[in-house]
């Protein structure tokens, strides 16, 4: 995970089953542009809490460490139908494009925390951010996905 130790924002979740770890074996720094599904035309750092943060009930019982992960999706320039349109795929996908027609995307830098991505296939990234990641700041710009 790099050589500085890694402090997250947020409380991640410990007494995992199985001498599982939060971020999960696995997890690297990340860089590059990523996406954050929003419900509207602007983003706080509100936005990029996890669900964990937020106190929602995980219903689908997902892993406590996922679960208190920002989700992101890789912004992809050379996919054949467009970056937008990958990311509206993924959000339809997901089921949560009714209410979810916005990217914030955001530039991530190696020291601003640790993603994991399940599969190359997946553009999907869990990301666990560093305790001065400051999603605002990194904002290159939100797009429409409708």
């Amino acid at each position: 995970m790099g050589s500085l130790p890694f402090v997250p924002k947020e409380k991640l979740p410990d007494n995992l089953p199985n001498g599982e770890t939060c971020p999960p074996q696995g997890a690297e720094q990340i860089s590059g542009l990523y996406v954050r599904l929003v419900d509207g035309p602007t983003a706080s750092n509100d936005c990029f809490s996890s669900f964990n943060a937020q106190g929602k009930e995980n219903k689908r019982k997902v892993s406590p460490c996922t679960w208190a992960a920002c989700s992101l999706v890789v912004w992809d320039e050379e996919w054949v139908d467009g970056p937008e349109a990958r990311v509206r795929d993924f959000a339809i996908a997901a089921g949560v494009f009714k209410y979810k027609k916005y990217g914030a995307i955001i530039s991530v830098n190696p020291h601003d925390g640790v993603g994991y991505r399940g599969s190359e296939e997946s553009p999907h990234v869990s990301f666990w951010m560093s305790e001065d990641f400051d999603p605002e700041q990194s904002l290159v710009k939100i797009v429409s996905l409708a």
